[in-house]
Formats: C-alpha cells, sequence, structure tokens
C-alpha cells in the first residue's frame, strides 16, 4: 500500500502543479493581453491628441491665411477709398477752377459792355449834341 499512496500522493502533486502552472500562464497571459490592450488605447489616445493638434495648426494657418486675406483686402479697399477721395477733390478743384474762371470771365465781359454802353452812350450823346447844335445853328 506505500507504493499506492506514494503514487496518489504523487499524482495529486502533479495535479496541483499543472493546475498552478495553468494559473500561471493564463495569469501571465492575462497579463499580457491586459498591457497590449493598455498600449493600444494609450496608442489610441495619443494618435486623438495628435490629430487634435494638427487639426489645430491647420485650422491656425487657415485662420491666418484668411486674416491675412482679410487685412489685404481692408487695405486695398482703403487705398481705392483714399483715391477715390484724392480723384474726387481735384475734380471739385478743377472745377472750382473751371467755375471761378468763367465767372472771372463773365465778370469780365459785363464790365467790358458796360464800358462799350458808355461810350457808345456818350459817342451817341455827342452826336446827338452835335446834331442839335448843328440844327439850333442852322435855325
Amino acid at each position: 500500500e506505500g507504493w499506492k499512496q506514494r503514487t496518489a500522493d504523487s499524482q495529486q502533486v502533479r495535479r496541483r502543479c499543472e493546475r498552478a502552472g495553468r494559473r500561471w500562464l493564463q495569469e501571465r497571459a492575462a497579463r499580457a493581453v491586459g498591457g497590449w490592450r493598455e498600449h493600444a488605447t494609450e496608442q489610441a489616445r495619443q494618435r486623438e491628441i495628435l490629430g487634435r493638434a494638427v487639426r489645430r495648426m491647420r485650422s491656425r494657418e487657415a485662420a491666418e491665411a484668411m486674416e491675412g486675406w482679410k487685412q489685404r483686402t481692408a487695405d486695398s479697399q482703403q487705398v481705392r477709398r483714399r483715391c477715390e477721395r484724392a480723384g474726387r477733390r481735384w475734380l471739385q478743384e478743377r472745377a472750382a477752377r473751371a467755375v471761378g474762371g468763367w465767372r472771372e470771365h463773365a465778370t469780365e465781359q459785363a464790365r467790358q459792355r458796360e464800358i462799350l454802353g458808355r461810350a457808345v452812350r456818350r459817342m451817341r450823346s455827342r452826336e446827338a449834341a452835335e446834331a442839335m447844335e448843328g440844327w439850333k445853328q442852322r435855325t
């Protein structure tokens, strides 16, 4: 009976060792899978963070490009408004000079007509006076 007992004990020890070995292998496999899962999760998290950073950088570049375009547009509009204002001012000055010149010319023409009118009246008066004098002398 001693050998039976030893065989049974040996088989029991062997089964326990096998169970312990399986448990140990399962724990190791579970830790390996858990580590892989943590690593994969961390990689996905880092990819998401990097993706957000890249999108932010792209949107910042787009925003800066849009701001640059808006600034150039505003600058060109400002230049256009300044040119229009300068053009209007130039035209107004030219029109004012033209009107001023016309007014001076019209004033001078009126003055000359007045002078000429007086001269003509004097001449007519003199002629009339001479005619009247001639008439008086003849009569």
